[in-house]
């Protein structure tokens, strides 16, 4: 199929409006500057005006003696609502709680779930694996603390997008190694999963869809730590050895996303593993298209698909 018309006319304005610098020149501060100026600039066009949800508050927990900033969004007044940790995307270089603010007030009324979108730290001042383990920190204070903001500790599902789909397997992972709660489901955006890019799609769709090669090579060379292996289970959760008792997975790509061969990868590695997984890839769609709703019947229909599978994993409506 060939690539969605709007989306080609987007990638061709955003190659005008935010051409991509050099990336052997340019630092992680600037690159956060140029990627928050082609937010402001882009978004507008492809996104609806914010949802308004019942509560939205901002708090914090500490982590190793740092701040690390949470956003809750709570759709409604019930209480006991299922929780669904959100990781944004960001190469673990960018991104923040305001690049993903409307993806996740969508996600909270479309699945009836309180959102906690996690702000964790950054590469490359904060090298692998401080992202996994500040979501993972995340996760068990939402486990420990769901009775103050309204949640059920005992229905908890993961979220992430590209960089934050590999935070949101790593989080079931050391769930899984730590056993100090249970992740019932994870939801996989377009995520990364190969630290090596050795997958055939990074090659075939490297340049042209917003997420190109170079882009994800700068990421990983900001995210990596020499004192772990590029294949650690975390890093590169396609090359994990135990997949088994992983809780299930709906893994959602695009057709034009250099990324979706290891997603499509992964999927097939967990359904091996014995684990329940749904895979999805979307005709004619690019990275990141799920923040493009206003833009993309695509991207509405396949939010609202998201939230339907939350609803039936957490039982009707939400509620067990």
């Amino acid at each position: 199929m060939a690539l969605n018309w709007k989306l080609n006319l987007l990638l061709k304005a955003n190659n005008l409006i935010n051409p991509l610098p050099d990336l052997n020149k340019i630092s992680a501060t600037e690159f956060r500057k140029y990627n928050e100026k082609g937010y402001k600039k882009l978004f507008p066009l492809v996104e609806y005006k914010p949802l308004k949800l019942y509560e939205i508050k901002d708090c914090f927990f500490e982590n190793e003696n740092q701040k690390i900033p949470l956003r809750i969004y709570k759709p409604t007044i019930q209480r006991k609502l299922p929780i669904l940790m959100f990781f944004h995307a960001g190469g673990f270089v960018v991104g923040n709680l305001e690049t993903h603010d409307k993806l996740c007030r969508r996600l909270a009324k479309l699945s009836n779930c309180i959102v906690i979108a996690v702000d964790y730290r950054l590469a490359p001042e904060y090298k692998f694996p401080m992202a996994h383990y500040d979501c993972y920190e995340a996760t068990q204070w939402a486990f420990e603390n769901a009775h103050t903001f309204g949640g059920n500790p005992l229905q908890i599902a993961v979220c992430g997008d590209s960089a934050g789909g590999n935070l949101a397997t790593g989080v079931c992972m050391l769930a899984k190694e730590k056993a100090n709660f249970q992740i019932s489901y994870q939801v996989l955006l377009y995520p990364c999963t190969d630290g090596k890019l050795s997958m055939p799609s990074i090659q075939t769709l490297e340049k042209g869809y917003v997420l190109t090669k170079e882009i994800m090579e700068y990421f990983l060379k900001c995210y990596k730590n020499p004192q772990y292996p590029i294949t650690h289970h975390l890093f590169s959760p396609m090359y994990a050895q135990n997949l088994e008792n992983l809780p299930p997975a709906l893994i959602i790509t695009g057709e034009f996303d250099p990324l979706k061969d290891e997603g499509r990868k992964y999927a097939e590695n967990l359904s091996k593993a014995g684990v329940k997984v749904v895979f999805q890839e979307c005709k004619g769609m690019i990275h990141l298209f799920l923040q493009m709703p206003k833009l993309l019947k695509t991207a509405r229909k396949t939010l609202k698909m998201i939230g339907e599978t939350l609803k039936t994993e957490f039982g009707m409506n939400g509620r067990l």
